[in-house]
Parts: structure tokens; sequence; C-alpha cells
């Protein structure tokens, strides 16, 4: 995803390449990668089946609980209540691995709308930051910031990423250096002002 994000974001060729390369990975890896990327695509393989029904549930949450939602950790303890007697339960329910679905049958809908907001100010602040960047370095944090939040947000449509504490601290690392002003080095006005502003304090 982030070699993608980086050839379109540079408007390369190799852009349409890649699927041709994608195609050569794949028949180059072993058989059981390509059963695995097989069986990944059925509907009613176990694992995308789980996941079908958690959204199912969650939306059943959300349909009765709007606005607060069913309430925090409580998902696995009511995940039962919105099933049928005769429908298989996943071993692990814990949370609905995907992101919105949790927040919103947790939280309800306006804390939902409230992390997306948070999601799209943080790009909108990310991309400013890097229109901003005058040195190489800044532009490679600000880049990584971007890519980083891209792939928190595209995993967190498969899994419950909100619950993972040290997702959460590496995604803080990734997204907020940029952010930080505090601790820029001087600008070169500022630098150039600097010995003029020494030999006065000698003086005096």
């Amino acid at each position: 995803l982030i070699l993608i994000l980086q050839l379109w974001r540079k408007r390369s060729r190799w852009l349409m390449g890649l699927p041709i390369l994608l195609l050569v990975i794949y028949f180059l890896a072993p058989g059981a990668v390509r059963s695995r990327l097989k069986v990944s695509m059925k509907p009613d393989y176990f694992s995308n089946a789980e996941r079908i029904q958690m959204l199912q549930v969650g939306w059943r949450m959300v349909c009765e609980h709007p606005w607060l939602g069913v309430g925090p950790g409580r998902v696995e303890k009511l995940y039962r209540n919105y099933l049928g007697p005769s429908v298989p339960v996943p071993k692990y329910h814990g949370h609905l691995h995907n992101n919105l679905a949790q927040i919103a049958a947790q939280f309800g809908i306006p804390v939902t709308l409230a992390a997306i907001l948070f999601c799209l100010i943080l790009f909108r602040n990310l991309f400013t930051a890097a229109g901003r960047a005058e040195s190489r370095e800044r532009r490679f944090l600000c880049q990584a910031g971007v890519y980083s939040l891209v792939g928190f947000v595209v995993s967190g449509c498969f899994d419950y990423t909100y619950g993972h504490s040290l997702v959460l601290i590496l995604l803080a690392f990734a997204v907020l250096s940029p952010l930080v002003t505090e601790f820029e080095a001087p600008s070169a006005d500022v630098r150039a002002q600097e010995p003029s502003l020494m030999n006065g304090q000698r003086h005096s």
C-alpha cells in the first residue's frame, strides 16, 4: 500500500507495471501462500464469514443504541444477544474487528463521527505540514506520518486497531513528530542574527 501511494504521489510510470509485479510475485510464491490468498477471497471462508457476522452484530447494536452505544467493554458480553439461537459464535468475539463498527457499537454514532473528524483533521494537518516543509528531513517525517495514518485507517477496516496500545503508541510517534514545532531548528534568518546579538551583548 505504501509503495502504491509513493508511486502515485510521484506520478511514476512504474505504477502501471505494479499489477504485473504483483502477478509475478504471486506465481513465484510458495503454494501455501497462493492457497491462502485464494481462500481469503471467498466470502464463506471462516475468517471472512466471522467478520461479516461481526459487522451485522455491530449494526444491530448501533440500531438499538444509536446515541450512546452499548457501553465500553460490553460488546463481548452482549454479542450472543444479537444472534439467533442456532447461529455459530466465533471463538473470539471480544471486539468486532473493525474500528468504525466497534466505536459505534460501544459509544454510539456521535463519538464515531468525532473519531472520523479527528482523522480528517489529522490528515489535513499532516498535508499542510508537508506543504510547508523546507527540508528533506521534514518532508520525510510528514510523508511517514501520512503513510502511517493511512495504514492505521486501512488496517482498521479488518481489525480493531484502537484496541492495541502498542499500535497507538507507534502511531502517535509517527503522526505527531512532524506536527511538533517547538523543537524545530532555527531558520536561516534567526541563525544569521545570532552572531550580531552575541556581539551586542558583549559590548554592553
